[in-house]
């Protein structure tokens, strides 16, 4: 774990902060894979890590402020149950990404966010 913080590239779209990465069939299930990672450098990783290419796609981006993780489930339950079932757009694979940047993840005004892959509606 050492070797992810110290590599950690602090450029790109993540900037330097850490990545929750969620896969699961069902988001609401009580069940999933949860990995952390950052963005990749391209040099060669310890033996124990694994590098996953995320396949592209459009994304949903929900900013959630307070302290982790009570208000990243208050932001992860507002939008699965109120605002996909009211949106033109639906997730589209098993997959979310928390960002979580560097910061007082137990203050009021602390801000991550809730990326989700999405398509338009059939």
């Amino acid at each position: 774990m050492l070797e992810l913080f110290e590599r950690n590239p602090k450029e790109g779209i993540f900037g330097d902060a850490l990545l929750g990465l969620c896969l699961s069939e069902n988001p609401q299930a009580n069940e999933f894979v949860y990995a952390i990672g950052m963005m990749y450098d391209g040099a060669t990783v310890a033996e124990e890590l694994s590098v996953e290419k995320i396949p592209a796609h459009t994304w949903a981006v929900f900013e959630c402020v307070g302290p982790i993780p009570g208000a990243f489930q208050e932001m992860q339950h507002t939008v699965y149950s109120e605002i996909f079932p009211s949106s033109e757009y639906q997730p589209c694979s098993g997959l979310d990404i928390q960002v979580y940047p560097a910061g007082d993840k137990q203050s009021d005004k602390y801000v991550c966010q809730l990326w989700i892959p999405i398509e338009k509606n059939s």
